[in-house]
């Protein structure tokens, strides 16, 4: 089974070298190059990335990569093994390419736990208040690739 989560990221931060995580330069169409795979090639909505926030990134792994499985995460914010707060402590505590397989083996769509910092509701990766744009992002989601998506 071929898995790919994709790590939506706006600038350079640390990334996880396990190879399932592939870092994904979210929003790129107009910006200058951080170093990670851009959303903005291929058939990509990297332009509509003001109002789809990471969503610009999903998008663009639906499109273009080949893998069963396709999942999305931010930058500083991963499905870990146990709920921590320290970012050298999750570093440890991210899960690895064997332990989703594992994990995918059991359960065929993976969700953050619901009031929870730690893996296992999709949260709203953009909420609109006003003229105000406040992103709150998790780990959002980890399912099967499938053919046809209606938006």
């Amino acid at each position: 089974m071929s898995i790919k989560i994709i790590v939506a990221a706006h600038k350079k931060y640390w990334m996880p070298t396990d190879p399932v995580y592939l870092p994904v330069h979210v929003g790129a169409e107009g910006k200058a190059s951080i170093g990670y795979t851009p959303d903005n090639t291929g058939d990509n909505i990297s332009s509509k990335n003001p109002h789809f926030c990471e969503l610009t990134g999903l998008y663009w792994a639906w499109k273009n990569l080949d893998a069963d499985y396709l999942g999305l995460v931010h930058y500083r914010r991963y499905f870990t093994r146990k709920e921590v707060h320290n970012i050298e402590a999750k570093k440890d505590q991210i899960l690895t390419e064997k332990e989703w397989q594992q994990l995918l083996a059991e359960h065929p769509v993976i969700l953050k736990k619901n009031g929870s910092s730690s893996w296992l509701s999709i949260p709203s990766s953009c909420r609109t208040s006003g003229n105000t744009t406040s992103k709150r992002t998790v780990p959002i989601i980890i399912m099967p690739t499938i053919g046809k998506v209606w938006m």
